[in-house]
């Protein structure tokens, strides 16, 4: 693993940084939080570089559930703002779904449970919006169930 952060950290293409952050993301679900955040904090740097808000979105997104992780909500919060923030600029809906669900879930994890359902609410909308109200494209003529 360590390997592949030194590679990452001289070889910055997109590809490089999309299967790093796929190994941060999975060493975060084998509970290495830490290698994780070292992974997942190079490809939000080079995310940085690029220009590209979905990328950025993603970056963010991910590196804030490394920190909710890592018992740091302040930062895990700071960066899933910055996430939605990031999503809306580049107008991926999806990932806005994805940031605000983990605000929902920082939220939560503080006891401020009206405003992780208020945060939920708006995560059903965005998904109605996008007819993927359970989490699959509607076929034509099914309607969601409200």
């Amino acid at each position: 693993l360590q390997a592949a952060v030194d590679a990452a950290g001289t070889r910055r293409s997109p590809q490089v940084m999309t299967a790093l952050h796929g190994l941060g993301v999975f060493v975060l679900q084998q509970g290495q939080a830490e290698r994780a955040r070292e992974m997942l904090t190079v490809c939000l740097e080079h995310a940085r570089t690029t220009g590209d808000p979905a990328v950025l979105s993603r970056e963010l997104n991910s590196l804030a559930m490394v920190h909710r992780a890592l018992d740091d909500p302040d930062t895990a919060t700071a960066l899933a703002e910055e996430a939605v923030a990031a999503a809306r600029a580049s107008g991926d809906r999806r990932s806005e779904v994805n940031a605000v669900s983990n605000l929902a879930l920082l939220a939560a994890d503080a006891g401020r449970h009206d405003e992780s359902i208020t945060l939920l609410r708006r995560c059903l909308e965005l998904d109605t919006e996008l007819q993927d109200a359970r989490g699959q494209d509607l076929l034509p003529g099914q309607r969601v169930h409200q």
